[in-house]
This record gives structure tokens, C-alpha cells and sequence, in this order.
């Protein structure tokens, strides 16, 4: 299972729109981005790679307060064995009324 299946099933709880590099219900009010960053053999042993490294962003839209689905993000990852290597508040937007935060992840996957 790729690093986006996971990601999808893992917040899908939440109950809002994921998808991959684009949002694809424009009436929400709340969804989630994923973001590809980087994907790479870190680790090798005889010349064969021995551990994946996936690491994507997800870009989290919200009107409102977004702290709450933040948080509620964060743990649905960490609880999943998802490494959490970065957050932060990027931007108010004005034109949408949309909050947008970013969460990037990292998993490492045995090959």
C-alpha cells in the first residue's frame, strides 16, 4: 500500500475530503491536500535497497477555527506510525476565507 492510501485511510475518520495534489470539492469547507515531496532508497545493504523513505506535505484548508483539526490530524498520524517532521500555519486566505497549515510526514517502508 502506497504512502497516499495510507494517508487517506488513515483520515478518513474525520470525515472531509483528501486527495492528491488538488482539491477536488470545491464547496468544502474544510479538506486536505497531499502533497508529494520526496521519495528515495536511504538505506541499502549489497547494493539492494533495504528501506524506502516517503515523506509528503498535506495541506490542510479550513474555514474557521482549524486548531481543533489540526490536533485531531496529528494524532490520527502519530497514532498510525506516521513520523511528523513538520508543522506550521502558512497563510489566511483572503480570496477563499480559508485557513491553510501544513503538516509534513514521513513514513519509512521495509522493500
Amino acid at each position: 500500500m502506497s504512502i497516499y492510501e495510507l494517508i487517506i485511510n488513515t483520515l478518513e475518520p474525520l470525515g472531509i475530503p483528501v486527495s492528491i495534489n488538488e482539491n477536488t470539492d470545491k464547496a468544502a469547507e474544510r479538506y486536505i491536500v497531499i502533497i508529494p515531496l520526496y521519495e528515495g532508497f536511504d538505506v541499502f545493504a549489497d547494493n539492494m535497497p533495504s528501506i524506502e523513505v516517503s515523506e509528503i506535505e498535506l495541506a490542510v484548508y479550513s474555514k474557521g477555527n482549524y486548531l481543533k483539526l489540526v490536533k485531531d490530524i496529528s494524532a490520527l498520524l502519530i497514532n498510525a506510525g506516521f513520523t511528523i517532521t513538520n508543522r506550521r500555519y502558512l497563510e489566511y486566505e483572503e480570496d477563499t476565507k480559508l485557513h491553510h497549515y501544513i503538516i509534513d510526514v514521513a513514513m519509512e517502508f521495509s522493500y
